[in-house]
């Protein structure tokens, strides 16, 4: 299979974006964009993401062991655009605050997030795949709006 041919079977499932963060091991935050993320199980509540073996974000996630999927809001594609590139200062300009697991929330442009403990690493392919315990989080409240994603652009979900 062509790199071109599965990007488009794959563009073809809408899905939330959401930025993970972490900290490094200077303790500056770090983060990326990602769609590749779901629930794993209620009991004990897990989630998995995938993390490309060549993020600048992955040394992080390794040292601290814990991050936020920070789940963004309608109209944040500039964003999410800001966290999939490989920009030096992917936070500067933008308002954080550290989580419950000292991890950085986007407080101000996500409807909900989830903050996880790292319980395993799994090799697959040119990506890591993360599942973390969702040890603290906020649901979104009523009335908000998610950014998606579909077929390589973003949009929201029209009621």
């Amino acid at each position: 299979m062509d790199r071109a041919t599965f990007f488009a079977i794959m563009g073809a499932f809408p899905t939330g974006v959401a930025v993970v963060t972490t900290m490094d091991d200077r303790n500056q935050p770090r983060g990326l964009t990602t769609n590749a993320l779901c629930s794993v199980s209620a009991e004990p509540p897990l989630l998995l993401v995938c993390v490309d073996k060549n993020s600048n974000t992955l040394p992080g996630l390794r040292h601290s062991r814990k991050f936020v999927v920070n789940y963004l809001s309608a109209g944040r594609g500039d964003l999410a655009n800001v966290f999939a590139s490989k920009e030096p200062d992917k936070f500067q300009g933008v308002s954080w605050r550290p989580a419950s697991n000292g991890m950085p929330w986007l407080h101000t442009d996500t409807i909900a997030h989830a903050e996880c403990l790292i319980n395993q690493e799994i090799e697959a392919g040119d990506h890591l795949v993360f599942v973390g315990e969702v040890v603290d989080g906020h649901p979104p409240a009523p009335g908000t709006r998610p950014l998606m994603y579909f077929r390589r652009t973003y949009g929201t979900w029209d009621d």
